[in-house]
């Protein structure tokens, strides 16, 4: 029970040295900025390079195997980097991402996540009317 409240506490500074953009929920934590030159660029990374410093600091280690990039928009692509530990790791580019169960894409074309709903609501309904062998006129 106080295992939660003690973990927001643990990371409740984590924010503050953090020039960009930044929303944490839960064990997520969520960077981001508008990139319009090269100079953003190096601040997005300096603020991955200061999330490993407190990494070190307070010796709780970030997967970057877990973290990932998505551009959104037109500009090239930057390639950003995550310090593990010893080890530069280049952080995976994705076109679509699941954030509390909606699907996001690059493009921000919600055709994605309106076809998985779809899916998942006729499965569902194949459920339920194969469960139900004999309906009358009310039922359906």
């Amino acid at each position: 029970m106080i295992g939660p409240l003690l973990f927001l506490l643990y990371v409740n500074d984590l924010p503050d040295s953090i020039k960009n953009s930044v929303r944490m929920f839960a064990g997520d934590m969520k960077i981001w900025a508008v990139i319009n030159s090269d100079q953003d660029v190096i601040s997005l990374q300096s603020d991955l390079e200061e999330l490993s410093n407190w990494s070190d600091k307070w010796l709780l280690r970030f997967n970057a195997d877990k973290c990932k990039v998505m551009h959104l928009g037109r500009r090239d692509p930057s390639w950003y980097y995550l310090q593990e530990g010893p080890v530069r790791k280049l952080l995976q580019t994705v076109h679509e991402d699941r954030d509390l169960e909606v699907c996001v894409m690059s493009d921000l074309k919600p055709s994605l996540h309106y076809g998985r709903a779809a899916a998942k609501a006729s499965t569902t309904l194949g459920l339920i009317w194969r469960h139900f062998k004999y309906t009358d006129k009310t039922v359906s």
